[in-house]
This record gives structure tokens, sequence and C-alpha cells, in this order.
């Protein structure tokens, strides 16, 4: 079974809050360690060939780069999903934590910049729906670390956002 804790796939293409807690308020650490062992005990739970262990640390590892700039309230439906799920909906709490945010003002405002970027750049894709669905997912002071990026040179930018969030090319 796939690790469900943050099945994050960004095509660079509700409130404010930025410190926790709130929409927009990134997840800690512990918001993510936690995650991953409840995550994994469920899917011990469903399946006895489950390690745990080895699950807990992949999940870890996984999540290192970039799970602490993820929105908390984000990794807290995540962490509802999967602590409430039959083992065959199991796999579908990230689809469905995901569908149940909003993105932020700030993200909003983001998407608006990189499309503009993109218009400049003369990239193909400028679907601001998919912006929007991309970035929602991720904390407010995490999108505006990466907001950055979009100063630089158009063969430079879209990787500069990726690995601002942590996300694996």
């Amino acid at each position: 079974m796939r690790n469900l804790l943050f099945a994050v796939v960004v095509v660079v293409g509700c409130g404010s809050s930025t410190d926790g807690g709130g929409a927009g308020g990134a997840a800690t650490r512990s918001d993510i360690d936690n995650s991953c062992a409840q995550s994994c005990a469920a899917q011990k739970k469903c399946s006895s060939t489950v390690d745990e262990t080895t699950c807990i640390n992949k999940c870890k590892n996984d999540t290192a780069t970039y799970g602490d700039k993820v929105r908390a309230d984000y990794v807290a439906l995540i962490n509802s999903c999967v602590t409430t799920a039959s083992c065959d909906k199991l796999a579908q709490c990230d689809d469905t934590a995901k569908a149940s945010i909003s993105p932020t003002a700030v993200v909003q405002a983001f998407c608006d910049d990189l499309l503009k970027k993109h218009a400049e750049c003369r990239w193909p894709d400028s679907n601001k729906a998919r912006c929007l669905e991309n970035f929602k997912v991720f904390a407010d002071s995490a999108i505006d670390s990466a907001r950055t990026c979009l100063t630089k040179a158009c063969q430079d930018y879209g990787s500069c956002v990726l690995s601002t969030l942590g996300v694996k090319l």
C-alpha cells in the first residue's frame, strides 16, 4: 500500500495565518512524525505484511524535505481520515484531505504571479485552477519563500519553486 502521507505532485503550472494552527499555517515536524505514525498504524491494522517501524521511517524520510512546508490543517485532515477510514478507503485519505481545503489568499496571489511569470516566459501551461490545486496544500510561509523564485530567469524559476517547497524534481 502506498504511503498515504502527502502524495503531493506539483506541476509548476480559509484564512491567512502563517504561523501554524489555522488555514495556511505550517505543520510542525512533530505533526508530520505523528501523522506518519498514525498512517502506518492504520496500514498495519489493514495488512499484516506492513512493518510499522519500516513504514514510519520511510514516511519520515519521504517527508523530510517538504513535510513542514505543508499546511497544518491539511495534516490534521489526513490524520482524521486515517484513524477512521475503513481499509478499502485508507488510500484515499490524501485526496479526501486535499479536497477539503481551499487555497488561501497567499496561494491565490502566488498563482496570479506565477501565471504572469509563465506568460512572460512563454510557458504553454497557464491554468490557474491547476496552480491553485497543486499549491493549496503548502503553508503560506512556504509559498512566500517560493515567491522569491519568480524573480529568477525563465530557465531557473520553476526548479527554484519546487526546490524551495522541497518537492523532488
